[in-house]
């Protein structure tokens, strides 16, 4: 009876200290798990804050489709401004700042005052122009921006000019244009005086 005695406090003793540990490992797990879903909660509100500035900030959150997409530049506002970004060409992650084509608008539609140039104007999925202010935005930032022209024609036959920089000044200096270094092609530069 004496050995039964001892095996049964070995497995009452033994019982015991599963017990405590389970009381022990469980209020960490639980812990860990109250960790893991206020960390995912920070994620999600962190995705939600980190907004797109121009589409190259798409690109490089994953968006890979030609298109118009939302970008909250410093001129945006809190709801932002709609773009054209082009995600095809030369790797992607262009804001387009100009569009003009066959859309079927009157061919005045370009004519505007200084007031819409400087606010923007048009649909960018159709023919648009960015505006100054957005152009101010996007080029006054520690980003360099390059710039490129494309030119095509109504047989899609097209040409790029590019430059190493771009940045417009705000509206007290007229929204000037300054363009950095032609990158190419060699003697297709129209932006150097005449």
């Amino acid at each position: 009876m004496v050995q039964s005695l001892a095996i049964l406090y070995v497995v009452v003793a033994a019982t015991a200290n599963a017990v405590q540990s389970a009381a022990v490992i469980k209020p960490s797990i639980e812990q860990a798990e109250d960790r893991v879903r206020e960390l995912s909660r920070l994620l999600v509100e962190i995705r939600n804050s980190i907004q797109p500035r121009h589409c190259s900030d798409l690109l490089h959150a994953g968006q890979r489709r030609t298109g118009v997409y939302t970008v909250f530049h410093k001129a945006a506002g809190p709801s932002g401004q709609s773009v054209y970004c082009d995600m095809d060409t030369d790797g992607g992650g262009w804001t387009v700042i100009q569009k003009r084509g066959q859309f079927g608008n009157s061919v005045y539609h370009f004519y505007r005052n200084w007031t819409e140039y400087a606010t923007g104007f048009g649909d960018p999925s159709g023919e648009y122009w960015i505006g100054n202010h957005a152009l101010h935005a996007l080029t006054s930032g520690d980003d360099e921006m390059t710039f490129r022209v494309v030119l095509s024609n109504s047989t899609e036959d097209s040409m790029s000019v590019d430059y190493e920089s771009i940045r417009v000044d705000n509206e007290d200096a007229l929204f000037k244009l300054h363009v950095g270094k032609l990158l190419g092609p060699e003697g297709w530069d129209a932006m150097v005086p005449a």
